[in-house]
């Protein structure tokens, strides 16, 4: 999730960056159109005190009027078919103002070349008195066509506002661009705090279980150790049996060998009969204590074979208590794990 807000982040820096560099396309080339249209008013201004100071001189020099109106018109027309050249590449494409410099510059050179012209036609202006009339409407003509460029000017300046309201709705665009660069950054200070904070509690958890770890691998350690003792208390137990197994053979050998020393004996017996009473009680308390031995015997068996199975049970138990306790913190490990995430 992280290295997908940091990606999301980066397009979202890398859209500010291009809307920065196109707003700074668009303010210079605003100014440059700006700076055009002044050079054009200037020029069109020149024109006109041009044409008031060939009015003024009109009752002198009608012939100059006439000829710095034919130029003046040829000049009109040239700056009005560069305006209009000038315009049509501006609507198409606003990358080249380029051009519309280019113009200007023609159009200076123009006006220059005019003037200079100008100088070389006032002293051939004797010839055209009679074409005074014709120039007059001519003259007359240029003026309305004057008018209507400076109706074109006033167009310009229209679709300038414009062009400036376009500029001011994408400063806005990008001032709110940088409100939301603001809150997602902030959002992002607030998941790498919470990341921070989630990996020192892993690392306490990680701790803990460490602890925990290694406190469950010593009680199994000490489990190994008293099951290795109860296995060899098992063995011990298992050769002691064995030996009073071995003993209760004995006895039962002996017993035989009583039996048989009885009947050996016992004819000789019938015929005393006090001595074969006598025999007879001491045969009873040799089998008593017989019997009273193999009591014994097989009761210290029984108590050591339960007290060694409820050992076992016990430590069987403690095992799987042990085993319990780790399958139930690592099931607790695994659930804090997956919360975490």
């Amino acid at each position: 999730m992280n290295a997908t807000f940091q990606e999301n982040f980066y397009q979202l820096e890398q859209q500010l960056i291009h809307f920065a560099q196109q707003l700074f396309h668009l303010e210079a080339e605003n100014e440059r159109e700006r700076r055009n249209t002044s050079r054009l008013e200037e020029n069109f201004e020149q024109t006109m005190e041009m044409l008031s100071q060939a009015r003024k001189k009109a009752a002198k020099k009608n012939h100059i009027w006439n000829l710095t109106a034919k130029n003046a018109l040829h000049a009109k027309r040239v700056a009005e078919r560069k305006l209009r050249e000038l315009m049509e590449k501006y609507e198409m494409e606003v990358i080249h103002s380029t051009e519309l410099t280019n113009n200007m510059e023609i159009l200076k050179s123009t006006v220059q070349q005019l003037k200079l012209k100008l100088e070389e036609k006032e002293r051939l202006c004797n010839d055209s008195k009679r074409r005074l009339a014709i120039h007059s409407k001519a003259t007359s003509l240029a003026y309305r066509q004057i008018q209507e460029t400076n109706n074109r000017a006033v167009e310009l300046l229209k679709e300038n506002e414009k062009l400036h309201s376009q500029f001011v709705d994408v400063h806005s665009q990008l001032i709110n661009t940088q409100e939301v660069h603001n809150i997602i950054e902030a959002e992002m200070n607030r998941v790498k705090w919470e990341n921070a904070k989630h990996c020192e509690e892993l690392q306490k958890i990680k701790e803990l279980i460490e602890v925990e770890i290694a406190s469950l691998i010593e009680i199994v350690e000490q489990n190994r150790i008293s099951l290795a003792q109860k296995g060899d208390t098992i063995d011990m137990l298992i050769c002691a049996n064995f030996e009073i197994k071995k003993r209760i053979r004995r006895v039962e050998i002996a017993k035989k060998d009583l039996e048989e020393a009885f009947d050996s004996t016992k004819a000789v017996l019938l015929s005393q009969h006090q001595e074969l009473q006598v025999y007879e009680t001491n045969w009873k308390i040799q089998e008593r204590k017989i019997g009273l031995i193999k009591l014994q015997q097989h009761g210290f068996i029984a108590n050591q074979t339960t007290l060694l199975k409820k050992q076992t049970e016990k430590l069987e138990q403690i095992v799987r208590h042990s085993i319990y306790r780790i399958v139930e913190f690592r099931n607790q490990i695994v659930c804090m794990l997956e919360n975490i995430n």
